[in-house]
C-alpha cells in the first residue's frame, strides 16, 4: 500500500491538470477522470465510478468537482476529498480569473473572436468524449443504455424539465427492470 503522502500527491497530480483542461465545463474531462481513476490507478471500479458520477450529477454544485471530491474520499478519506477538491477547483479558478481580466480588456480584438470560435468545437468534442466514456461503462446492460439515451433525449427536447425529475424517472425504470425476472 503506497504511503499516505504519495496517494495525496497522486490525487493532486491527477486532478490538477484536469482542472486546467476542463474547457466547456467539468463534463469535458469526465472521460479522462474515468481513465485515470478506473483504468490507470484503479482507485474505483467501473461500477463505483458510475455510482459516484450519478451522485455527483444529482447533487447541487459543479458535478466534476463533486466527483473529484468523492473519488478523493474513496482513496484517502477526508484528506483525499480535500486534496482532490482543491486540485480540481483552485487551478481552474485562478486561470479563469486571469482569463476574465484579459478577455474584458481585449474582447474587441480579432484574435479573441477567432479564439472563441476555435475553442467551441474543442469544448464540444470533449463533451462528446465524456458522454462516449460513460456510455461504454453503462453498455453492460441494455436497460442502462436505454435509460441513458432516453434521459439525453428528454433533456434535449424538454430542457425545462428539472434534472432531478429525469434522474428519478430513470431510477424508477432501472429499479423496475431489476425487479423483473
Amino acid at each position: 500500500m503506497p504511503d499516505r503522502f504519495a496517494l495525496l500527491t497522486d490525487l493532486a497530480a491527477v486532478f490538477t491538470p484536469l482542472s486546467l483542461t476542463a474547457f466547456g465545463g467539468g463534463m469535458a474531462v469526465i472521460s479522462e477522470i474515468r481513465n485515470q481513476t478506473v483504468d490507470m490507478h484503479a482507485w474505483v471500479s467501473p461500477a463505483q465510478f458510475l455510482a459516484l458520477f450519478a451522485i455527483a450529477r444529482g447533487a447541487p454544485g459543479p458535478g466534476s468537482m463533486m466527483l473529484a471530491t468523492m473519488i478523493g474520499w474513496q482513496v484517502m478519506g477526508p484528506w483525499g476529498a480535500v486534496v482532490a477538491t482543491l486540485a480540481m477547483f483552485l487551478p481552474s479558478t485562478a486561470f479563469s480569473i486571469g482569463v476574465a481580466v484579459a478577455w474584458k480588456r481585449y474582447r474587441d480584438r480579432l484574435f479573441v473572436k477567432r479564439l472563441e470560435r476555435a475553442l467551441l468545437p474543442i469544448g464540444a468534442g470533449l463533451l462528446l468524449a465524456g458522454l462516449a466514456s460513460l456510455i461504454r461503462l453503462t453498455s453492460v446492460s441494455w436497460v442502462l443504455l436505454a435509460i441513458a439515451l432516453m434521459s439525453s433525449v428528454v433533456c434535449i427536447l424538454r430542457p425545462s424539465i428539472h434534472p432531478m425529475g429525469v434522474i428519478g424517472v430513470g431510477a424508477l425504470i432501472n429499479l423496475g427492470a431489476m425487479l423483473l425476472p
